[in-house]
């Protein structure tokens, strides 16, 4: 009989994948509920609102950013275009990126969260070593996936900026060394 926890880690790792890649009998994983929109009035269950009984919408309390007027990926073209004074079609390029690096991330965020969770309650009902290294090695891996996938985000936009933009993106936003802070969620 397998044990319940890999089961469990199986299913946190591998749920994203399908979720992506659709799973069986699913199609291209657009099912219910799974269409490419977000933000209010974009399919169902999605309006403006909030979780009952939490200020901002997500079990920690903070905001929900899905629910914003807008999204996570426009905020952050908004202030790379103030910072570096990209042109339209820059604009419209950043956006295509970061849109899709945040459809991407999403799920894996969701799962990041989950396992984190899982963590937590693992330790403090003093679970067993073994069982405590395997969730936090899922914990790494799903960390490490959504490094990856704001890195390559970073790498495409930054391939459409111009010579003199990229020295401004190397200073970074206050006249510092390395690639800017991404913005705040």
């Amino acid at each position: 009989m397998p044990n319940p926890i890999h089961s469990l880690i199986l299913a946190l790792l591998l749920t994203p994948l399908v979720a992506q890649h659709g799973g069986p009998g699913n199609g291209p994983g657009n099912g219910p509920g799974k269409g490419p929109g977000k933000g209010p009035g974009k399919g169902p269950g999605k309006g403006p609102g909030k979780a009952p009984g939490r200020p901002g919408g997500r079990p920690d309390g903070g905001p929900d950013r899905r629910f914003d007027d807008e999204s996570f990926a426009e905020r952050r073209v908004h202030d790379l275009t103030r910072r570096f004074d990209l042109t339209e079609a820059q604009r419209r390029q950043a956006l295509t990126i970061f849109t899709e690096a945040d459809r991407n991330a999403e799920p894996l965020e969701d799962r990041l969260e989950q396992a984190r969770r899982m963590l937590r309650d693992a330790s403090r009902r003093n679970a067993n070593n073994t069982e405590i290294d395997q969730l936090a090695s899922v914990v790494g891996t799903l960390t490490g996936q959504l490094e990856a996938i704001n890195a390559k985000a970073d790498t495409a936009f930054h391939n459409t900026l111009t010579d003199k933009q990229r020295e401004e993106f190397q200073r970074g936003p206050r006249g510092r060394k390395g690639p800017p802070p991404p913005p705040r969620k």
